[in-house]
């Protein structure tokens, strides 16, 4: 029997990529990163620099010595550990395409055997084209969504998909009946575990 299958998203749902990116930006480019509005959460306002140059700049990043050693988000990994009996996991993620390798090398060694695949979605920043996490979702089979960015789930139409926001300062996420704001993971956990 297979199980249900659970989508995550990568940046800042299980990757610490903010609290990396900041020190990168601190000890590479020398600039002191605040990240305390929805809208610093994208690199071109809070880097203060043009989309060429700030697409240089993530693409030096997801090759460095700060991407590869990121944190992952607090209590993400023990509670994929709790609910791997019970649930499949995949990861959905908005990143270039081109970080394929990398972001494959991170996840196998941060979480091993616990995500079966990694898909890319469009991406609302850069505007890099691409299903959209909904349309994945679907021919993927999945039950639900975490994800740390209510854009990403204003959109979704199908309602058999459960879609949790995992609130950060950029979550810009207000009540919905789209989608349940939680905490953080061990919140989650209680709301994963009654989809069953």
């Amino acid at each position: 029997m297979t199980k249900p299958i659970i989508a995550i998203d990568l940046d800042e749902v299980i990757c610490d990529t903010v609290g990396a990116f900041k020190q990168y930006a601190k000890d590479i480019l020398q600039i002191e990163l605040k990240i305390e509005k929805p809208e610093d959460y994208n690199w071109v306002n809070s880097l203060k620099k043009p989309q060429a140059e700030v697409s240089k700049i993530v693409k030096d990043y997801h090759n460095s010595y700060y991407s590869d050693n990121a944190k992952p988000v607090l209590n993400s990994l023990q509670v994929l550990e709790n609910l791997s009996k019970k649930f499949d996991f995949i990861v959905i993620t908005s990143r270039l395409r081109s970080t394929y390798d990398k972001t494959k090398t991170w996840v196998d060694k941060n979480f091993p055997n616990l995500f079966t695949d990694i898909f890319y979605s469009a991406n609302l920043d850069s505007g890099e084209p691409g299903k959209s996490k909904e349309q994945i979702c679907l021919e993927q089979g999945v039950t639900a969504l975490v994800e740390d960015r209510a854009g990403y789930l204003e959109g979704f139409e199908d309602k058999s998909i459960n879609l949790f926001l995992l609130n950060c300062t950029w979550s810009n996420g207000q009540n919905s009946d789209k989608y349940t704001i939680v905490s953080n993971w061990l919140e989650l956990e209680k709301h994963l575990a009654q989809l069953l």
